[in-house]
């Protein structure tokens, strides 16, 4: 039973794949994916990802916490827009 969830959830993402999808070039442990995905689906349930985006300068600043920022981010990955996907890079080279 559990192995038809895991695949359904698999499907249900596969499906929900925006026509501007990209693969990466490198291998990323299906554990972190996991944790990503079910932490994402969370967060978008919360319909906070405007509200953090509003706010994303806070992923730069040091008293946040690892565990806040890693919310910011999987808030505003979820948004369409340049300024999302530029916050998310100066991150990642920061």
């Amino acid at each position: 039973m559990e192995e038809k969830q895991f695949y359904h959830n698999i499907r249900k993402v596969l499906d929900d794949l925006p026509d501007n999808f990209s693969i990466l070039e490198e291998q990323i442990d299906i554990d972190v994916q996991m944790k990503y995905f079910e932490r994402a689906q969370k967060v978008r349930s919360k319909l906070q990802s405007d509200e953090y985006f509003e706010n994303r300068e806070q992923l730069f600043l040091p008293e946040i916490s690892i565990e806040q920022k890693k919310e910011i981010l999987l808030s505003i990955a979820v948004i369409d827009d340049v300024k999302a996907f530029r916050t998310i890079e100066k991150f990642l080279n920061q």
